[in-house]
């Protein structure tokens, strides 16, 4: 999109103003039940606004679970809660989604020293699948 084409879509759209996405990939069959991303600071005062997978490579495999939780520099954050099942990762291209963000902004706010981390937790260890892990940021600093 031609940067004025982007700044009238801002303009007419204020609520995408300062909105940032971050993604990371994700092999499926290395998920543990431990942090899979840990010290990723964005550098500015943040919220966290939302989180979801993008399927890649679909899960084939019966029976495969990994619960994934977003924290603020070890805070927990009100929803963000990620449930990827062999049910939902399937099939490719795919958007599975994370409970909504919810609570008092200060819930889910960083300042700019501030790290995210997501953990997983409750993993049946999956055989096969990918994608991306789209961490969704509203910048508190524009």
């Amino acid at each position: 999109m031609p940067a004025d084409n982007m700044q009238e879509n801002m303009a007419a759209n204020p609520s995408l103003l300062g909105m940032h996405e971050f993604s990371f990939h994700v092999n499926l069959a290395n998920v543990t039940a431990a942090a899979m991303l840990s010290s990723f600071v964005p550098g500015y005062k943040f919220a966290i606004k939302s989180v979801r997978f993008a399927v890649e490579t679909a899960v084939t495999t019966a029976a495969k679970a990994a619960t994934l939780t977003p924290t603020i520099s070890g805070a927990t954050v009100t929803g963000g809660v990620l449930a990827l099942t062999s049910a939902n990762c399937t099939p490719k291209g795919v958007i599975v989604s994370g409970t909504s963000v919810t609570g008092a902004n200060r819930d889910n706010e960083g300042s700019a020293t501030d790290s995210v981390t997501i953990t997983a937790s409750s993993v049946t260890a999956f055989v096969e699948g990918q994608g991306e892990l789209v961490v969704t940021l509203l910048n508190r600093e524009v």
